[in-house]
C-alpha cells in the first residue's frame, strides 16, 4: 500500500461521502412554522421554533437571528402546540404537549394524564419529528498526524449517529485508525457498534447491541459480538448523566494463524458524561465494558474509552480520546494482551 495513494485517503473518502449525504439532506429541510414562544424572566418574549433542550441549554430557531442557544435557567415559560419527549431528573420520560407554562412551572399533557413539574427538573426536551432524517443527530471527527523522521502517517475517523423516537434510541458508532510507516500498514484498528435502548420504567431500560472489531496490534482478524441486557439510569441532571448495564454476550472471533472459535460471556458496563455550558461547550465522557468469560475459565476482556470534546466554533469541535483494549488470556503466549492509545481529531456535529 502506498501512503500517498491509499492510506489516509480511505478515511477521507468515507468522510466526504457522509458530508455529501448530510449536505443533501440538509438542503431539503422540512419547513417548520416558527410559532413557539419563549418567555424570559424579565418578561421579554421571542417567537421561533424549539429545536432541542439538553445539558441546560435550549436551541431556539428564530427568523432574524437564526438558531440561538439560551440557558435553561434564564427561561421563565415556553409555549408550543407540538409534541415533545421530556426527560426528567427522576429518570422518567414523558411524551406530550405543553399545556401551560409560567413562573418556572411546566404542565405536560399526555393522552392519559397531565404532569406539572418544575422547569429546572426537565433535563431534556426533544421534538417528536415525523420524518426519519429529521430524527437523526450525531458527529463526525477526523484526525491526521505525520512524523517526517520515520515517514509515518496516523489517520483516524470517528462517526456517531443517533436516531430518536419516543422512549427509544438507535445508535451507530464507528471508529477507525490506520498507521502507515514507509508506505506499509503497521497498525490498523476498526470498531463498529450498532445498538438499541428502550425504557420500560422511569430509570430502567432494555439494551441490545452488536459489535464488530479487528485489531492488527492484537493480531485479531475479527470479532463479532451480540449482547443483550438490562440497564439502569443512576444520575441524570443538566450536567451529569450516569448509567450502567448488565447482561450476556456471545462472540465469534479469529486471531491471526488461529482457528475461529466461539465465546460466551457475562457483560458489565457503564458510561458517564459530564457537561460544561459556560462559554464554549465542553463535554467529557467515559465508558467501560467488562466481559468475564463463561466458556473459557479465567479469561476476561475489557474495553475502555475516555474522551473530551470542546467546541471552538458553532458545531465544530476539537476532540481528545484515550482508549484501552485488554484481553487477559489471548490464544498464544507471544500475542499482546492490550492496546492503548491517544488520539486527537477535529469534528463536526449535526
Amino acid at each position: 500500500m502506498r501512503i500517498g495513494s491509499r492510506a489516509p485517503v480511505q478515511h477521507f473518502f468515507v468522510v466526504g461521502a457522509l458530508l455529501l449525504l448530510l449536505g443533501h439532506l440538509a438542503g431539503h429541510p422540512l419547513t417548520a412554522q416558527k410559532t413557539d414562544v419563549l418567555t424570559f424572566h424579565n418578561g421579554d418574549q421571542v417567537t421561533g421554533e424549539i429545536k432541542e433542550m439538553a445539558l441546560g441549554s435550549l436551541r431556539f430557531s428564530t427568523t432574524p437571528m437564526g438558531t440561538v442557544e439560551v440557558k435553561q435557567r434564564e427561561i421563565s415559560a415556553l409555549m408550543s402546540s407540538k409534541t415533545f419527549e421530556f426527560e426528567l431528573t427522576s429518570g422518567e420520560t414523558v411524551v406530550g404537549v405543553i399545556g401551560s407554562s409560567e413562573d418556572e412551572r411546566l404542565e405536560i399533557v399526555t393522552q392519559a394524564r397531565s404532569y406539572e413539574v418544575d422547569w429546572l427538573a426537565v433535563t431534556k426536551v426533544t421534538p417528536i419529528k415525523e420524518r426519519f432524517w429529521k430524527q437523526l443527530d450525531g458527529a463526525i471527527d477526523v484526525g491526521v498526524g505525520y512524523l517526517q523522521a520515520s515517514n509515518q502517517w496516523d489517520t483516524s475517523l470517528g462517526v456517531e449517529v443517533r436516531h430518536t423516537v419516543a422512549k427509544a434510541r438507535w445508535f451507530l458508532k464507528l471508529n477507525s485508525t490506520l498507521r502507515t510507516t514507509d508506505s506499509v500498514v503497521t497498525a490498523q484498528r476498526q470498531n463498529l457498534m450498532v445498538g438499541y435502548n428502550r425504557k420500560f420504567a422511569p430509570k430502567w431500560f432494555w439494551s441490545v447491541a452488536g459489535f464488530g472489531t479487528s485489531n492488527r496490534e492484537l493480531n485479531l482478524d475479527f470479532r463479532a459480538t451480540a449482547t443483550g441486557g438490562v440497564g439502569r439510569i443512576w444520575v441524570t441532571t443538566n450536567r451529569v448523566e450516569f448509567r450502567s448495564v448488565a447482561g450476556l454476550a456471545a462472540s465469534r472471533e479469529k486471531f491471526k494463524d488461529q482457528e475461529a472459535n466461539s465465546l460466551y460471556d457475562a457483560m458489565l458496563g457503564g458510561d458517564v458524561q459530564f457537561f460544561i455550558r459556560s462559554g464554549f461547550k465542553t463535554d467529557v465522557s467515559a465508558d467501560l465494558i467488562v466481559l468475564p468469560s463463561l466458556s473459557q475459565s479465567g479469561r476476561w476482556r475489557l474495553y475502555a474509552n475516555l474522551s473530551g470534546r470542546r467546541e471552538f466554533f458553532k458545531d465544530f469541535f476539537l476532540k481528545l480520546s484515550l482508549f484501552e483494549a485488554f484481553d487477559s488470556n489471548p490464544p498464544t503466549a507471544d500475542q499482546r494482551n492490550n492496546d492503548f492509545g491517544i488520539e486527537t481529531s477535529l469534528g463536526w456535529s449535526f
